[in-house]
């Protein structure tokens, strides 16, 4: 509540106040009065009567009145100057700290509000852009599509952005074009509306994810080209990857192996110590062949067992662990007399 208001409010409390006390002391008064001369007359108890509750009334005026009044004063009267300065003070505080850049612009698309965070961001000084239209921001790509849906949205069509987050490019002072990230929201006042947009610069973000798609993509390439075979499970041993060279060694094309379990490829004989080793490791955490190089057997899509060379790796994303097996068939590199047996 304003400095103004509460001196209303104060002021109306007292007059309040005031008019209670004499009315309920002139109640007393009378009460005191009305049993001292006899409260069996029936013309003293008419007439005290009424006087109690003409007190009552002037009670209940009192206090109705002032507030009925002091809500009168508060939703009627305009801001002042001084309160209009501390809200723009309140509002310069809070876009010039601002990480983002927020401009606001009016209906048309000209630029009313440049904060500092825009001006570093884009390379104009707020004064420079003040009353353009927007579109300098934007690569010529956007600046059509823009112009025809502020026109549709003046027009009452519906707003195809308007409180969303999407993501674009922007224009810098210098012709360069960067990627970010626009939230777009309308305001209105008593003389004119137009839109708010806060800005982020996710540059970095693009870079970062950049650079991680390209590693991903030099892993794939990598894994695919490798003569062993890789073979990615997840913690209930479903077959999530698998690499060209797991489809050379056990015969499976990708779209049979993936959703199956590992078991799959492994004889009948292993099945039971795989299971209980994987009902270990969830129960317990207990792994005795991660990180380890083994020698076991594989069975083909055909049926035919092979002997192999098995390193066994896991890791988590997002809370999901996964295992990664690189497998190598060895019976080709291997005298047969010294093939191991399962």
């Amino acid at each position: 509540m304003r400095k103004l208001h509460v001196f209303h409010v104060a002021g109306l409390t007292v007059l309040s106040v005031f008019l209670l006390s004499a009315a309920y002391t002139f109640v007393l008064e009378n009460l005191i009065a009305w049993l001292l001369t006899g409260a069996f007359e029936e013309k003293a108890i008419s007439e005290r009567w009424g006087s109690v509750l003409t007190a009552t009334s002037i009670a209940a005026v009192a206090v109705i009145a002032p507030a009925l009044v002091s809500l009168w004063i508060i939703s009627e009267r305009k801001p002042t100057k001084e309160e209009l300065d501390e809200v723009e003070l309140d509002y310069q505080a809070v876009t010039q700290t601002a990480q983002d850049a927020i401009i606001f612009t009016d209906e048309k698309g000209k630029i009313i509000t440049f904060n500092r965070a825009a001006e570093i961001m884009f390379g104009y000084g707020g004064e420079e852009v003040s009353g353009k239209p927007v579109t300098i921001l934007m690569p010529e790509k956007y600046r059509e599509a823009h112009t025809k849906g502020l026109s549709r949205v003046r027009a009452g069509g519906e707003p195809h952005i308007i409180g969303t987050t999407i993501e674009l490019s922007g224009l810098r002072d210098d012709g360069e074009e960067f990627p970010l990230e626009l939230s777009l929201s309308p305001w209105t006042s008593d003389l004119q509306r137009g839109y708010t947009g806060i800005i982020r610069d996710i540059t970095e973000r693009k870079r970062r994810e950049e650079a991680l798609r390209q590693s991903e993509e030099r892993l794939r390439k990598l894994v695919e080209a490798a003569p062993d075979a890789v073979v990615v499970a997840d913690f209930e041993g479903k077959i999530v990857a698998w690499n060209p060279g797991a489809r050379d060694i056990f015969g499976y094309e990708e779209h049979e192996a993936i959703g199956t379990y590992v078991t799959t490829l492994m004889p009948q004989r292993y099945r039971e110590k795989h299971e209980a080793g994987m009902k270990r490791l969830r129960d317990l955490g207990e792994a005795r062949l991660i990180g380890k190089t083994v020698h076991l057997h594989g069975l083909r899509k055909d049926g035919s067992e092979f002997p192999l060379e098995l390193s066994l790796g896991t890791w988590s994303v997002r809370k999901e662990s996964f295992f990664c097996a690189i497998i190598r068939d060895i019976a080709k590199r291997m005298p047969a007399d010294q093939v191991p047996v399962g």
